[in-house]
């Protein structure tokens, strides 16, 4: 009954609220630039404009409408020309036996390439290529039908890249108040699960994958925004690494208590959080829906809707209280207290130095764009064939499949056996796991999506009507990129039967949608056999560096959080002798240390994870690897709090972790031989001063110290997990 509550309040949040957070705009702008040629070949009866169709689909698909228009008008022409000649030149090959399956396994090689220059430009070198290896599949060949489809491809392409500058544009206000909408409901979804579930370890992965995805995007849209940006959206900004950092203590925080669950105090305790995080997670919507409706938010609207909450929570404490637990109790009560206070209050101080911040932003992501050019990139594939790094081993992988994709595609002239070359250009990926991820989250889109295709021409006669359809799967599959893989192939995969039912009209509804379900399978088959049998990458190989890198990460920003700076030799210069500046100066650099922690934790966990698709059988480093990265991930969340957190430590407190700092640095850097003598100092530390050693009768006397001893005995406890499990991963 909780679960149902639970999952039907969430139902209800993304249909009111996080709906808007979906880029409905451009999709249906991308949907009816996508129907136009269906419609016209379906009124014109004229199959091949399904073909530009489907360049338009390709074009907005890989249209960034954050960049500049001369670069949106320079890359959709060069896709469309590239896309028209990969075309043109597949099916005049197709003429001459084996030349159509070189060229194809060829293309693919040199979009996979492509890769190497990041996801956008990969993503267009992959559909050119998969153009090619999808007209060298089609049944046609010789220099008029060549001609043709290269030609209707471009005109496909030109189209989409016009009407995507010429209709409906958004500001870049439009746009950076839309990213900061979506990184409000992502914050909100994140202290939602934590709401939810406050005694759970794995409750609010999903969502806080989805706030740094959030948060990046936020970060490019308002660095890339040329004017003025409006107050609330930058005190976000400014304020996200922050809030993020105190989010980390409090799930931590939430962590870190081992009491049962059956008794009262606990009960009360859980409940009081869940009430607390209830009502952060209700002001953070409102001020996404504030950020939404008004014209110019500002940042005192901001403030005032977190106002409440803050009363709110202080009344809690004071409650709390009230009840007088014991003192490990009250200190960690009293630390939550003050990580959601901190974090309501976070966005209401006015910032002036934002503007200045934002424009140096700005500045050096031109200066990074204008130092990319042509060049670079081609040196950076060269650097890939040269070296075999990652993506030359995944190009020659793809090269094999395309050709072993084609070939079965042509041989007998198996029906609609293109789409086969289409579903093998697609689930290969880099790694063995990621194939069989995507592997497995397209065959179930594609099932879906054929039955609702096919649903739809059974229901629909008339192909206009028919046609128009396609307006809203379009949009859908536009939109579905930023819910999940699953309702993206699932869309995808009704739109692309559709139109292709438009530009072969014959046979049944449903005998298509089985032979695009068929073909899709052998595509999967080829895909995963050419990811393991052909030059393979194997994640397994990668989990000691990774683990390695994290625990260097994560150690680094330890101790430079408890040390209170970033480096240990501070700068004399008269210009940095100024409070102000040297604390700014430091909090940049922890918070960079931070974002890199996270990061490596997060790529040590993706490991463990594809490690596991690998093995069939259970794999015990993996599993040790995997308590390694909840340890380390614990341990960041424990000592975030404590950035910019002078004001709750006296000069004893910031001693005290120093000198911690110096000990859990030396235990985590230990070798095998040290690491038991490092151990037991801790644990001796850790025992003549607890937080169960101070008397309830003392609590107002040692308040601000409990925060730090909190912390302190949580770090310890960490360090010493981590230093007994690193042997079992590292020296395996």
């Amino acid at each position: 009954m909780i679960f149902s509550m639970a999952g039907r309040a969430a139902l209800l949040r993304s249909l009111s609220h996080g709906r808007h957070r979906l880029p409905f705009s451009e999709s249906v702008r991308g949907g009816l630039i996508c129907a136009a040629p269906a419609v016209l070949a379906a009124a014109w009866h004229a199959p091949l404009l399904c073909w530009s169709a489907i360049a338009a689909f390709w074009t907005c698909l890989c249209d960034d409408s954050g960049t500049r228009p001369r670069e949106r008008i320079v890359q959709g022409l060069l896709f469309a020309v590239l896309g028209g000649l990969a075309a043109g030149c597949a099916i005049a090959a197709g003429a001459v036996p084996g030349l159509a399956i070189v060229l194809a396994g060829a293309s693919a090689w040199l979009g996979a390439l492509v890769r190497c220059r990041g996801a956008l430009p990969g993503l267009r070198g992959l559909l050119v290529a998969t153009a090619f290896a999808v007209c060298a599949a089609f049944p046609v060949h010789g220099l008029q039908d060549a001609r043709e489809y290269a030609l209707y491809f471009i005109a496909g392409g030109v189209w989409a890249t016009a009407c995507n500058l010429a209709l409906w544009q958004y500001s870049a206000d439009t746009r950076v108040r839309a990213a900061t909408f979506a990184w409000l409901y992502a914050l909100g979804s994140y202290v939602g699960k934590l709401a939810q579930a406050p005694d759970s370890r794995h409750g609010a992965a999903a969502s806080r994958a989805q706030l740094r995805a959030s948060l990046d995007t936020m970060s490019a849209a308002i660095t890339a925004a040329p004017g003025a940006v409006a107050p609330a959206c930058r005190r976000w900004l400014a304020d996200a690494e922050q809030a993020m950092a105190l989010l980390a203590g409090i799930e931590s925080l939430l962590h870190s208590r081992r009491r049962a669950p059956q008794a009262e105090a606990e009960a009360a305790t859980l409940d009081l959080i869940r009430a607390v995080l209830e009502r952060l997670a209700e002001a953070i919507d409102a001020c996404a829906a504030d950020l939404r409706r008004a014209a110019k938010p500002d940042a005192a609207l901001t403030a005032e809707r977190l106002r409440p909450f803050a009363e709110h929570a202080e009344l809690a404490r004071e409650s709390a209280d009230a009840e007088a637990p014991s003192s490990d109790a009250r200190a960690w009560r009293e630390t939550f207290m003050t990580l959601c206070a901190r974090l309501a209050t976070l966005a209401a101080d006015a910032d002036p130095d934002s503007d200045t911040r934002a424009a140096a932003r700005a500045a050096d992501a031109a200066a990074s764009r204008a130092s990319q050019p042509w060049r670079n990139a081609l040196h950076a594939v060269v650097a890939q064939v040269r070296t075999h790094g990652v993506f030359a081993r995944y190009a020659a992988r793809l090269a094999v499949a395309a050709m072993i994709a084609v070939t079965l595609a042509r041989w007998r002239s198996a029906e609609q056996g293109y789409w086969l070359a289409l579903t093998t250009m697609f689930i290969v990926q880099p790694t063995f796991s990621q194939t069989v991820r995507v592997s497995s989250l397209r065959i179930g889109g594609t099932m879906l999506g054929a039955v609702l295709a096919s649903a739809l021409a059974l229901a629909i006669h008339s192909p206009i009507l028919l046609a128009l359809a396609i307006l809203p799967l379009a949009t859908g599959t536009l939109a579905a990129r930023a819910v999940s893989y699953v309702s993206y192939i699932l869309f995808l995969t009704s739109h692309f039967v559709l139109v292709a039912h438009l530009g072969t009209p014959v046979g049944e509804p449903w005998d298509l949608a089985v032979s695009r379900v068929l073909n899709s399978l052998a595509g999967v088959a080829v895909g995963v056999a050419a990811s393991f049998l052909a030059w393979p990458e194997w994640e397994q190989h990668k989990l000691g560096p990774a683990a390695a890198h994290a625990l260097k990460c994560v150690s680094e920003y330890v101790q430079a959080v408890l040390r209170g700076r970033a480096s240990e030799s501070a700068d004399n210069t008269p210009q940095e002798q100024h409070a102000e500046q040297q604390a700014e100066r430091n909090a940049r650099e922890i918070a960079a240390l931070r974002r890199q922690a996270c990061l490596a934790v997060d790529a040590l966990e993706s490991v463990i994870s594809a490690t596991r698709l690998e093995s069939l059988s259970s794999n015990h480093r993996a599993a040790h690897a995997s308590v390694l990265m909840l340890r380390l991930r614990k341990l960041v969340g424990v000592v975030s709090p404590l950035e910019g957190a002078d004001a709750a430590l006296d000069h004893a407190d910031r001693a005290r972790l120093a000198a911690l700092a110096q000990s859990v640095g030396a235990l985590l850097r230990a070798t095998r031989e040290q690491r038991a003598g490092l151990r037991a100092q801790l644990q001796a530390a850790d025992s003549t001063e607890s937080i169960e050693s101070i008397a309830s009768a003392d609590y107002a006397t040692h308040a601000r110290s409990f925060f730090a001893r909190h912390i302190e005995h949580e770090v310890i406890d960490g360090a010493l997990a981590v230093s007994m499990v690193v042997p079992d991963v590292l020296d395996a």
